[in-house]
């Protein structure tokens, strides 16, 4: 078998062993949406005609920062299946009014029944797939159909998902393109969107990686792996630091990494003192404020 298809086949068992609940990490799961205040943040930072290198997660933070001008957007993540969950996004953009796209993908989308009371839309409609799958293509169309031809894989499809996100009427308040004038404004140029997509961890990104970007968006990973709470402990941080400075010779001229967000801003203020009552250098660290939460961005 050839590789390619060696790996959509291996895609394809992870996926089912997810969905039965057999899941080999904390990172199998895919999330549905973000559940950061992108739009706010984003909002901040200059996008227009930047190669970024980003989490891909959700598709969220890529989608967005594709309508905000971004020049080229490449892609990390350690689970392989967010490249497939970012096609399916796109298709579902391409083929969708953003109500049906919403109802689609959102497992929080109240919808009205024949008898004006309100219920739980389906999430993963089996017919509203058959137009999206006409934008889908080789591998990609594959690996949906599989899951969507199974009765018992498509009927516990939620179970591949991490439903960590708001409902949509605040999703549509924390992205850009869910909002309907920008999802169509979306739609109107999407075909343009491509992506590169690198399978790893965060820490290989600094031997793997052989291009240069004027923005990398780490997203809250560094959070999750302990910097939010190495504040009490200098080594740990020095760690951290220490894989942001190597990290750092992939930044172009004036480049910056958002190297965290944190749902506490809070943190940050801690954090700063924590630098500097330890003596560390401040001047490669700046912040951006955004409402009770915040983003660190080191440069």
């Amino acid at each position: 078998m050839e590789k390619g298809n060696s790996m959509l086949v291996n895609d394809i068992e992870l996926a089912e062993k997810v969905i039965k609940g057999c899941n080999e990490n904390d990172f199998s799961q895919i999330y549905l949406f973000t559940n950061e205040n992108i739009k706010a943040c984003f909002d901040k930072i200059n996008f227009k005609s930047k190669d970024v290198l980003s989490v891909l997660a959700s598709s969220d933070q890529v989608f967005d920062m594709f309508l905000r001008g971004a020049k080229t957007i490449d892609t990390f993540d350690i689970n392989p299946l967010t490249k497939y969950y970012f096609h399916l996004k796109k298709a579902g953009i391409q083929a969708l009014s953003q109500e049906d796209f919403i109802t689609f993908f959102d497992i929080y989308n109240l919808v009205l029944d024949e008898d004006g009371n309100y219920k739980f839309g389906e999430l993963f409609d089996r017919d509203v797939f058959k137009e999206i799958s006409k934008y889908l293509k080789d591998d990609e169309y594959i690996f949906w159909d599989t899951l969507f031809s199974s009765k018992s894989t498509h009927n516990n499809l939620k179970k591949l998902f991490c439903n960590d996100y708001s409902p949509s009427d605040i999703l549509m308040k924390e992205t850009l393109y869910l909002n309907d004038d920008n999802y169509k404004k979306l739609q109107t140029k999407i075909d343009e969107l491509e992506i590169k997509f690198i399978k790893c961890n965060i820490y290989d990104l600094v031997n793997i990686l052989d291009s240069k970007y004027d923005i990398m968006y780490l997203s809250n990973i560094l959070g999750r792996l302990g910097f939010v709470q190495a504040i009490s402990d200098k080594s740990v941080l020095n760690h951290f630091i220490a894989f942001l400075n190597s990290l750092s010779k992939y930044l172009k001229e004036n480049g910056e990494i958002i190297a965290n967000y944190y749902y506490d801003y809070f943190r940050i203020n801690s954090l700063y003192k924590y630098l500097e009552k330890n003596k560390f250098d401040l001047a490669h660290f700046k912040d951006i404020k955004i409402e009770k939460s915040g983003a660190l961005i080191y440069r």
